[in-house]
C-alpha cells in the first residue's frame, strides 16, 4: 500500500511538474527579449553591423519601454491571443507566433530602414511614409467598427512629430498601428495561414540565397508576410497571394530575393530578427530593473502622440500595480503592467 502511495505521489508530482513546464513555455511570449550589441547579414544594405548602442545610449530605457509596449499594442489591437487559437493553434503555437511581432522585429526594421541610426529625418528610423492620418483612413476600411475606434485619434496627430528625427520611441509605437491595420485589412485570412504556414515543417528547411543557405522557421512566416506589407504596402498583390494561399506553398516560391526591394525585404527581415533572437537567446539580452518613477517619466515623453488623458490612464495604472517597487524589465510580473498599462492607454484614446 506504502509502494503504491509513493508511486502515486511521484508521477503527481511528475505531471505537475510537466504541466508547470509546458504552461511556462506556452506564456513565453509574456516577457520582452531585446537582443544588444551588433548584427550583420549578407542579405541586407551594406552586410551591417547593425549596432543597438546608440538607440540605448541615446535614449536609455525609454527605448526598451516603447519597444515593450508596442509589441503590448499589437498584441491587444489585433487580438491575437483569441484569433490564433481560433485558427487551430495549440497554446505552443500561439505563443511561437506571437514571439515574433515582438521588440526583435522592431530592431530587424530598423536596422534594415535606417541602420539603427536613431536621427533620421522624414520618416524617422523605421522609414514610416504613411501618415498617421493615412493610417486613421485605412483602418476605416477594415470594417472592423470595434478596431476602427482604437485608430481614429490618429488623425490628429502630427506625423512627423512622432516617427522623424529623434522621435523613436513614439515611432515603435506608431508602426504596431501600422501593422495592427495591416493585420485587420486580411483578417482573418492572414491568421489562417500564419498558423497553416507554421506547421509545414517543410517550409523551415534551409533556403539557398545568394549561394549561401538560410533558415527562417515556418513559425515566421505571418512575421515575413506583415514586414512585406510594410515595405510594399498593405495592399501588395504578391502578399495577398501567399496570404490566401493558406500555408499552401513557400514564401520562398512565390516571391525570389533577386525582385527588387520586396523580395529583398521579406528575406532581410527575418535574417535580422533571428540575429537578434540569437543574441538574447545567447546570454545577450537587454536586462535593467524598473521603477515606478521610470514608468511615468516614459509614459509622459509620449505626449505627442497621446493626449494628457490618455498618458494620465496610464500613469494611474502604473502607480495601482508597481507600488513604488521595482520590477526586472524581462520578467513576466513586468509583461504583465506593461500589459495593463497598454490596455488602458488604448481605451482611454478611443473615438
Amino acid at each position: 500500500m506504502l509502494k503504491r502511495i509513493l508511486c502515486g505521489c511521484a508521477v503527481a508530482c511528475l505531471f505537475s511538474v510537466f504541466a508547470t513546464s509546458v504552461s511556462a513555455a506556452a506564456d513565453d511570449y509574456k516577457s520582452f527579449d531585446i537582443g544588444t550589441g551588433t548584427v550583420a547579414s549578407p542579405l541586407s544594405w551594406a552586410g551591417g553591423g547593425f549596432s543597438t548602442d546608440s538607440l540605448f545610449n541615446q535614449y536609455g530605457k525609454n527605448y526598451a519601454l516603447s519597444l515593450a509596449q508596442a509589441y503590448c499594442t499589437y498584441i491587444n489591437l489585433t487580438g491575437i491571443e483569441k484569433a490564433l487559437p481560433a485558427a487551430g493553434a495549440d497554446e505552443q503555437l500561439t505563443s511561437d507566433i506571437i514571439t515574433t511581432f515582438g521588440p526583435n522585429f522592431y530592431l530587424a526594421t530598423g536596422s534594415q530602414e535606417s541602420g539603427l541610426n536613431p536621427n533620421q529625418g522624414g520618416s524617422g528610423y523605421l522609414q514610416i511614409d504613411d501618415s498617421t492620418q493615412n493610417m486613421a483612413q485605412n483602418s476605416q476600411v477594415t470594417g472592423n467598427a470595434n478596431f476602427m475606434s482604437y485608430c481614429r485619434f490618429l488623425s490628429n496627430v502630427d506625423h512627423y512629430s512622432v516617427v522623424s528625427g529623434t522621435n523613436v520611441c513614439t515611432s515603435n509605437i506608431v508602426k504596431a498601428y501600422f501593422d495592427s491595420i495591416t493585420y485587420f485589412l486580411h483578417a482573418p485570412a492572414i491568421t489562417s495561414f500564419g498558423v497553416n504556414y507554421a506547421k509545414n515543417s517543410e517550409f523551415s528547411k534551409p533556403v539557398n540565397v545568394e549561394g549561401k543557405d538560410y533558415v527562417f522557421p515556418a513559425v515566421e512566416g505571418m512575421m515575413r508576410v506583415t514586414a512585406l506589407y510594410y515595405n510594399r504596402g498593405q495592399w501588395f498583390g504578391t502578399a495577398t497571394n501567399i496570404v490566401n494561399a493558406n500555408g499552401s506553398v513557400s514564401i520562398e516560391s512565390q516571391i525570389k530575393y533577386s525582385e527588387g526591394y520586396g523580395g529583398r525585404y521579406v528575406y532581410q527581415l527575418p535574417d535580422l530578427y533571428n540575429r537578434f533572437k540569437d543574441l538574447s537567446d545567447n546570454g545577450n539580452a537587454y536586462e535593467a530593473q524598473i521603477s515606478q518613477d521610470e514608468m511615468i517619466s516614459y509614459l509622459e515623453s509620449l505626449k505627442t502622440l497621446y493626449s494628457s488623458a490618455v498618458i494620465n490612464a496610464g500613469v494611474n495604472k502604473v502607480q495601482e500595480m508597481m507600488q513604488e517597487k521595482n520590477f526586472n524589465f524581462r520578467s513576466h510580473d513586468f509583461y504583465n503592467v506593461m500589459n495593463e498599462v497598454t490596455k488602458v492607454m488604448l481605451e482611454a484614446s478611443r473615438m
